[in-house]
C-alpha cells in the first residue's frame, strides 16, 4: 500500500486502519528569502554609518633636530581655560627667560574665545621661530567641539591679505589635563 512522495521516500501510514495518509513537505524557500534579506540589510548598514574625523596628529618622539633649527623652533601650548587662552612655549635649547617672554593670556571677548587675537599672537611667535610646526591644544572640560575646532583653525594659518596666507602650526595635537579628585 505504499505511495511515493515527491522526494523519493515512501509515505508512511499512521494508525492501524490506514484510513489517512499524511505527508509533510516543508517549504524552506520563504524562510531563506527572509534570512537573506536580513543578512543583506545588516551588511549594508555597517557601510552606511557616517563617521566624522577631526584632523589631528599624534605626538611622536623623533630624533634631535639639526643645530640650525634648534633655536628657531618652539613647541607652542595653547590652553583653553575658562577665562581665555593661555599660551606657553617650550624648547630644550632655549633659555627659560626667552621662553617666559612668549607666555601670554588672551582673555575672552564677552562669552566667547577671541580667535582673532589668538591668530595674531601665534603669527608673531611663528615670525620669531619660523621652524616651529607643532602646537599642543589643551581644551578645558566644558569646551564645545566648535570652540576647539575654531581654535585649531586660528593656529593653522594667518591671512596676510585676500590672496596670501601664511602657514603657522600645521601639526596640532589635542591634549588634556589630568585633574586630581
Amino acid at each position: 500500500m505504499g505511495e511515493h512522495s515527491l522526494f523519493g521516500g515512501r509515505k508512511s501510514m499512521f494508525g492501524r486502519e490506514g484510513s489517512e495518509i499524511l505527508v509533510v513537505d516543508l517549504n524552506l524557500t520563504p524562510l531563506m528569502d527572509v534570512m537573506s534579506n536580513i543578512l543583506f540589510f545588516l551588511l549594508a548598514s555597517f557601510g552606511a554609518a557616517i563617521v566624522s574625523f577631526l584632523n589631528a596628529s599624534v605626538p611622536v618622539q623623533s630624533d634631535t633636530p639639526p643645530p640650525e633649527m634648534q633655536k628657531t623652533m618652539v613647541v607652542l601650548t595653547v590652553q583653553m581655560a575658562k577665562d581665555g587662552y593661555k599660551i606657553n612655549a617650550s624648547n630644550d635649547w632655549l633659555q627659560q627667560e626667552e621662553l617666559n617672554q612668549l607666555k601670554q593670556i588672551i582673555p575672552k571677548a564677552g562669552k566667547s574665545y577671541d580667535d582673532k587675537s589668538l591668530n595674531a599672537a601665534v603669527y608673531k611667535i611663528k615670525e620669531k621661530y619660523p621652524a616651529s610646526e607643532t602646537l599642543m591644544l589643551v581644551p578645558d572640560d566644558p569646551n564645545l567641539y566648535d570652540e576647539v575646532v575654531s581654535a585649531m583653525e586660528a593656529c593653522r594659518e594667518y591671512r596676510l591679505d585676500a590672496k596670501r596666507k601664511v602657514r603657522l602650526f600645521p601639526k596640532v595635537v589635542i591634549s588634556g589635563v589630568l585633574k586630581a579628585d
